[in-house]
């Protein structure tokens, strides 16, 4: 590796090493931006602290940047700390830049997450614009008062464009219900109405919608996203992030700002909305910033609205990863062909790829694979196609309590004794979305049918909150939460299984119901 420049000044950090999974970067006063180009492009930018002068690269560069890749480091001023050549993923094979599986550019984005940026590309902006464009006129059809917020207000006022590393754009509104629960419902409706137009409508939560924009292939290019915004006691508040006091806060009446060539509608004060949002440098470009939302207005926000998002970033960058292969647990398949041989009916709840679903398809077998990951549900046909068996997908979110029971109803109304498989999903969901998954498997075995899970029962040594395979569920408190829902557990075997390139304690349980036929 080349050494640490040498001819920067004394004031300026140093990079002491560079490799595979991060660098250290000695500071000469406090915090330091640094910026990592990839083949002249910057592509993500982190501020070192004292605290933090170890480095690691987001996991996404090693998924997706394939060979050497020509790396620079650079300071806020632009200046070279470091440039030469490393592998992020060492033994692959590529041209060393950071793109998607069709060769399109990246950049890592606030989350972390590989994402589409407007940054260099006039043709993705263009599409964005037009997007934003398109979901207000369809919010001031329904007598709503939107504006731009969040960083695309911020962009707007900064520059008049957006910001160079935005990969979406952000639309608030003031609600017009009264209290929380209307705001719900106030959702709800725009929900179904912006669904009626045409639009493509992922809700995050209870009061955050999502409107998705996909290219000709169907895959996601873009989105925008939908904040409502209502005062409770002396409080303004912006689920997801923003709860502010309402006193010196101008909303209304919208003024209008310049936006990439056009007048968008803004709050009436946006200088004031952006240094409540962002904090008083709120003019200093720094595309390290990373927006923390305070604990206390994160459980409010959840607790009133829900979070349906949990995870699936993590899944659809998963499997939308073509080296990514899904293995088929044998061993499982073994166990429900012998005990389901007569069976008519399966439904596989997190499906992922589809690998398990297709396998158990047959003639005489009616198999639905289940997830909120559109790459997976992708993958699944495909594999399912290429089989030659048919798999029914249903796209579902487990953790939205409503989507779970429309997709479970049209089962339900069939009246067939129905299956369930969860291989190694339970462990991968928080306790509510756990809670209310058990209440509809109880529903859908009722009729005679059983449920057999598989779950990770310890912690591993490399554990990973952000990486949801490294969960882990132990049987008792799996037995206390299913006796909750009405459901019988037994332990079927228990064992080991290769995850992430260690050996894993798991079991098998099977559930049935503790009366059955309270729903015939």
């Amino acid at each position: 590796m080349p050494n640490p420049r040498s001819d920067l000044p004394e004031s300026a950090p140093s990079i002491a090493s560079v490799g595979a999974r991060g660098f250290e970067v000695d500071l000469a006063g406090g915090s330091e931006r640094i910026d990592t180009l990839i083949a002249g492009r910057r592509v993500w930018s982190v501020t070192a602290s004292p605290e933090s002068a170890r480095v690691e690269w987001p996991p996404t560069l090693a998924a997706h940047v394939r060979g050497p890749a020509d790396v620079e480091l650079r300071g806020a001023d632009s200046s070279v700390l470091w440039a030469g050549r490393i592998e992020f993923a060492p033994g692959t094979h590529g041209d060393g830049r950071f793109v998607d599986a069709r060769g399109r550019e990246l950049v890592v984005n606030k989350w972390g997450r590989p994402a589409r940026a407007v940054e260099g590309d006039d043709a993705f902006a263009d599409r964005l614009m037009t997007s934003l464009d398109a979901v207000i006129a369809v919010l001031e059809e329904l007598g709503m008062q939107p504006f731009i917020t969040g960083g695309t207000l911020l962009g707007a006022i900064r520059s008049g464009d957006f910001l160079p590393h935005d990969d979406d754009a952000d639309v608030g509104y003031v609600s017009k219900a009264d209290g929380r629960v209307d705001v719900v419902l106030e959702s709800l409706e725009l929900e179904r109405a912006l669904a009626a137009a045409g639009f493509d409508v992922r809700p995050h939560s209870r009061s955050h919608l999502q409107v998705l924009f996909s290219d000709a292939e169907g895959r996601v290019d873009h989105y925008v996203d939908l904040f409502p915004g209502f005062t409770i006691g002396d409080r303004y508040c912006q689920p997801i992030a923003v709860r502010t006091p309402a006193r010196g806060l101008a909303i209304l009446p919208r003024t209008t700002v310049p936006l990439a060539g056009a007048d968008m509608p803004s709050v009436a004060d946006p200088e004031t909305w952006l240094a409540r949002t962002y904090g008083p440098a709120w003019r200093t470009p720094d595309p390290s910033f990373r927006f923390e939302t305070p604990p206390s207005t994160r459980r409010r926000f959840e607790n009133w609205f829900g979070v349906y998002n949990t995870n699936r970033e993590f899944w659809e960058d998963l499997h939308a990863d073509p080296d990514a292969e899904e293995a088929v647990d044998a061993r499982l398949l073994e166990l429900l062909r012998d005990r389901w041989s007569s069976a008519t009916g399966v439904i596989d709840l997190g499906s992922g790829t589809g690998a398990l679903a297709t396998a158990l398809a047959g003639p005489r077998l009616d198999v639905v694979a289940v997830d909120f990951s559109r790459p997976g549900l992708t993958r699944a046909n495909e594999t399912a196609d290429a089989a030659g068996v048919r798999v029914r997908t249903v796209e579902c979110n487990l953790a939205d309590g409503r989507a779970l029971l429309g997709a479970a109803a049209p089962l339900l109304r069939q009246r067939r004794d129905w299956h369930v498989v969860l291989g190694h999903v339970l462990e991968g969901l928080v306790p509510e979305t756990r809670a209310q998954v058990l209440r509809v498997v109880r529903h859908l075995i009722d009729g005679g049918g059983e449920a057999v899970a598989t779950i990770g029962t310890e912690l591993p040594p490399d554990y990973r909150h952000e990486d949801p395979r490294t969960w882990h569920l132990p049987v008792g408190l799996l037995q206390r939460e299913a006796a909750d829902a009405g459901l019988r557990i037994e332990t079927l075997s228990t064992g080991s299984w290769h995850s992430l390139g260690a050996r894993r304690r798991e079991a098998t349980v099977v559930m049935t119901a503790e009366q059955r036929g309270r729903n015939r």
